[in-house]
């Protein structure tokens, strides 16, 4: 598994990051740490995992999950990813067409998304 957090600089070897992330691991479900320079970084990286991890998950399937759950207010950053799973519409507009398969329930609804996920796994698997 993996802990996405951010990080002041990708250019150099931090000694105090690295230990953070060895006391990341330690005390939690992950076994790396991915460290971001930014909140849209750590948002493109952590769609970039889900894909990856269905092509590790699955790599016999033709057709991978690629779908998304956002929440309406949001709002996740400037790049391309970020902007798709941003549900403010004058974040999205000015760049569409967006990144496809991202569905925006309402923040705070846990049964619409629990009901959304449980018809994506069977949709997916059955």
């Amino acid at each position: 598994m993996l802990f996405i957090a951010n990080r002041t600089s990708a250019n150099h070897k931090n000694w105090p990051i690295v230990e953070l992330a060895k006391r990341l691991v330690a005390c939690s479900f992950t076994d790396r740490v991915f460290f971001s320079n930014s909140g849209t970084e750590a948002n493109e990286a952590a769609i970039k995992f889900a894909r990856k991890f269905q092509r590790f998950s699955h790599p016999d399937e033709k057709q991978l999950a690629t779908q998304f759950i956002s929440f309406t207010n949001s709002y996740h950053g400037r790049t391309m990813g970020a902007v798709a799973l941003t549900s403010k519409e004058h974040y999205r507009s000015p760049f569409e067409p967006v990144m496809p398969g991202v569905t925006f329930l309402e923040y705070g609804n846990i049964q619409a998304a629990t009901e959304l996920i449980r018809v994506e796994i069977l949709r997916l698997y059955l």
